[in-house]
């Protein structure tokens, strides 16, 4: 079972000899704000690293008024960081909307416009774009990484959870390997307390470059650059009503 709030300051305590708080959160003692501090801290800072357990499926309800269709960071998109390649959808007409596109496909689509079934996506300034627009109430739906490391699990399903910026709870649980949580808890303890800390941050470093770490495989590609703008007539995917 991976580390709870409460759990890994606990056992950070243990390992270290020092008095183990019964409660964080809730609690008015001062060690326990301060334990609260440093895993805000160590979460943010995590948060910068892309995650296996960060991916998410995400789905919500499109918005025809307009081509954007939410914003990373708010509401529907929350916590988003990006959309993962190939997956995203739109259920309802059961067809793919395909992207990412470059800044230059996406201002031909714009300028050229296009009438097919298949819709096309890219990201401006943190806002979803989706051409030609979705139906409204059209079911979008893809999977996402997230700077979301912070599960709220809801009792007794394991698999029911809202996922969180940040612990607010004892029983918050965290989606980084236990290894990682207590070498950086460890490295952000060295720091407030004006320890030495290159030992500490070699360690955390270390687990989460074995935890990151993933082999690189490289692709050969005889198609040229990718995207390119040519002269030619835009048919859209699908638009069978051209002569």
């Amino acid at each position: 079972m991976p580390f709870t709030a409460l759990s890994l300051v606990q056992e950070f305590c243990n390992l270290r000899g020092l008095p183990s708080p019964s409660a964080l959160y809730g609690s008015g003692e001062k060690s326990a704000r301060q334990f609260q501090a440093l895993l805000n801290s160590l979460i943010r800072d995590l948060g910068t690293y892309n995650w296996p357990a960060q991916t998410l499926t995400i789905s919500w309800a499109s918005v025809a008024t307009t081509a954007s269709q939410g914003r990373f960071g708010l509401t529907n998109l929350g916590g988003v960081k990006n959309i993962i390649p190939d997956t995203f959808w739109n259920v309802t007409k059961k067809l793919p909307i395909i992207g990412p596109l470059t800044p230059a496909a996406w201002q031909t689509l714009v300028q050229l416009g296009t009438s097919g079934p298949e819709s096309q996506y890219t990201v401006q300034q943190n806002e979803l774009l989706v051409l030609p627009i979705p139906t409204l109430g059209d079911t979008l739906s893809c999977v996402v990484s997230t700077d979301l490391l912070v599960w709220r699990v809801l009792d007794p399903d394991p698999f029911n959870f809202i996922p969180q910026e940040l612990p607010t709870a004892d029983t918050d649980q965290f989606r980084v390997p236990d290894e990682v949580l207590l070498t950086g808890l460890s490295y952000m303890w060295a720091k407030v307390k004006g320890e030495p800390t290159d030992d500490a941050k070699d360690s955390y470093m270390g687990a989460m470059g074995s935890c990151l770490a993933q082999p690189v495989t490289q692709k050969l590609s005889l198609e040229g650059r990718p995207g390119m703008i040519r002269p030619g007539i835009n048919i859209p995917p699908g638009n069978w009503m051209v002569p």
